[in-house]
């Protein structure tokens, strides 16, 4: 981390300048502006914004400022552009992202860009401890499809952080000097505050107890393990949904994302596939390499959640019929698999 300054100031108005500079952290950092998400398409100009292309693949880094000062927050995003059936791999998430500290991310769902291509993309908030410039090293994106392995290198650069305490006390007052504060005065014990204690103490312990009792209530006899079918799970869940009546607030984009969200998780707990981020044609693609799901049912699986990425990404108005439609394929869908699923134990 770039070097700091500091200076020594006893004289009053340092003082008075001291207590002053909280406050201003205060106003600054309130008046910061909302983050943009981690895949937006729009590029602040204050900021710092570079591409790296390599075929067919790029990776774009920005920043929302190019300076700041050290009660602000940089919102560093990192996309990657690729064609679909490739994944991606973002830069983990780590305590430091260079000199900075790491407060908080954001992991965007993958967007379609058009020509078969998607956009992965992830933001990262960070903040500075001292004044000085934070260099951001370069950072490894990495692309795979099958056998192949492609990784772009993001550019280096560098943010300039300044330090909120006037230029005229920095230059003059090399050191700044800050008194101790006094120590606390202790106050007498009372008899009332005995009583007080053992009160508190023995509610805690009551409520500990109580705790107990419920736990060994709710634990199963002959340890036997309480488990929930997902088909049961599903299903609840779709009743749940429909009973909101998204379609009726004209949210219909909201409706199929839940319906789509309730499937996919159906199908990741039944058949042991974890795949969050991918998108519709990476998790079918996963479905037919050895996972056991039944032949019959890949066509009708494959043409529900692409309607269900019209609805979603394409601004595709669904009629009153094929909501009604889509709850009862999707029904159907979860019951005929399960009882496949139980034929086949």
């Amino acid at each position: 981390m770039a070097g700091t300054r500091s200076a020594s100031y006893q004289s009053k108005p340092a003082f008075g300048l001291a207590l002053m500079v909280p406050i201003i952290c205060l106003l600054t950092f309130s008046c910061d502006s909302k983050p943009e998400t981690a895949a937006g398409p729009d590029r602040q100009e204050s900021g710092i914004h570079e591409t790296v292309e390599k075929d067919g693949l790029s990776v774009a880094i920005d920043t929302d400022k190019k300076e700041m000062t050290t009660a602000e927050r940089l919102h560093l995003t990192i996309r990657a552009t690729c064609p679909e059936g490739w994944t991606v791999s973002l830069p983990a998430v780590d305590h430091q992202f260079g000199e900075f500290l790491t407060v908080g991310y954001d992991t965007a769902r993958p967007q379609l860009a058009g020509e078969n291509k998607k956009i992965v993309g992830r933001l990262y908030i960070l903040e500075p401890f001292l004044a000085g410039d934070y260099p951001i090293p370069p950072t490894d994106v990495k692309f795979k499809k099958d056998e192949k392995l492609y990784e772009i290198n993001t550019p280096g650069i560098s943010i300039t952080v300044k330090s909120l305490l006037p230029p005229s006390l920095n230059k003059e007052n090399p050191r700044l000097e800050i008194n101790d504060i006094k120590p606390p005065l202790s106050l007498p014990l009372s008899f009332s505050i005995w009583v007080w204690t053992a009160v508190v103490v023995a509610a805690v312990v009551m409520v500990i107890a109580a705790v107990v009792l419920v736990l060994r209530k709710r634990k199963p006899e002959n340890g036997e393990k309480v488990t929930i079918d997902p088909a049961d799970a599903a299903l609840r869940a779709l009743e749940q949904l429909a009973a909101e009546k998204l379609e009726e607030k004209g949210e219909s984009k909201v409706l199929y994302h839940g319906v789509s969200a309730i499937l996919r998780r159906y199908i990741e707990q039944l058949f042991g596939i974890r795949a969050p981020e991918q998108t519709t044609e990476e998790f079918l693609a996963g479905l037919e390499k050895g996972s056991g799901f039944p032949e019959n049912y890949n066509r009708l699986l494959r043409d529900f959640l692409r309607h269900c990425d019209l609805v979603k990404f394409a601004e595709h108005q669904p009629r009153a019929s094929d909501i009604q439609n889509t709850f009862s394929s999707c029904r159907e869908f979860i019951k005929g698999t399960r009882e496949r699923r139980t034929d086949a134990l």
